[in-house]
């Protein structure tokens, strides 16, 4: 029962905090739209600083443990593929939560510096798949620098297929950009022994 309604609080504080409108993220407003009172959500966060430090952790976490459960590929490049699918459909499915976590201000709400560490551990997932590709040679430069693009690449698709600029079901964008990622990057085994198939993008 605690931790439904602390769910719903939680959801509820994602919605107030990317709603366009000019209803302001208060401990009053949460507890009214959760359907509880003011002094549970004191309880269970403490107040409005416990509360988005509790909304980025739970969103941050989900993610992490989302993208840890992808199964890793004996093809590197595959595995960047799915890490990216889990990340857009984590996106999609969450669009509330997403729009917070990438947004260092939303609203009426202004991101802690400190809640930033939430985005490390996902980032070095990518990263030491990154340093696999580059060990295979099949890809070369700088891992920090491919992660960050891959990330860009993917945020980019969210952010166009989230505000209505590409349809959720048009994966050709996200095909093409990575694509010319990769080839960008490509080590000495990605064009001479290295394929790429059309089936790591597919959902």
């Amino acid at each position: 029962m605690k931790t439904a309604t602390r769910d719903r609080i939680l959801n509820c504080t994602a919605k107030l905090a990317t709603t366009p409108d000019n209803r302001k993220l208060t401990i009053r407003n949460v507890a009214e739209d959760a359907g509880v009172t003011t002094q549970a959500v004191y309880t269970l966060f403490g107040g409005k600083e416990g509360l988005i430090a509790a909304l980025f952790e739970e969103c941050w976490n989900t993610l992490t443990h989302r993208l840890r459960d992808v199964p890793e590929s004996s093809h590197p490049l595959e595995t960047l593929c799915s890490l990216g699918r889990c990340y857009i459909q984590f996106a999609k499915e969450n669009p509330e939560f997403y729009t917070l976590m990438i947004g260092r201000a939303t609203g009426s709400v202004t991101v802690p510096d400190r809640e930033l560490r939430h985005a490390a551990p996902w980032s070095s997932i990518t990263i030491n798949v990154v340093n696999k590709a580059i060990a295979d040679e099949i890809l070369s430069g700088s891992p920090d620098e491919i992660g960050r693009l891959l990330w860009s690449t993917a945020h980019g698709y969210i952010d166009l297929t989230i505000h209505g600029y590409l349809r959720s079901d048009d994966e050709r964008f996200l095909q093409q950009a990575t694509l010319a990622l990769f080839s960008t990057f490509a080590g000495p085994r990605y064009s001479s022994e290295m394929l790429i198939s059309e089936e790591w993008f597919s959902s």
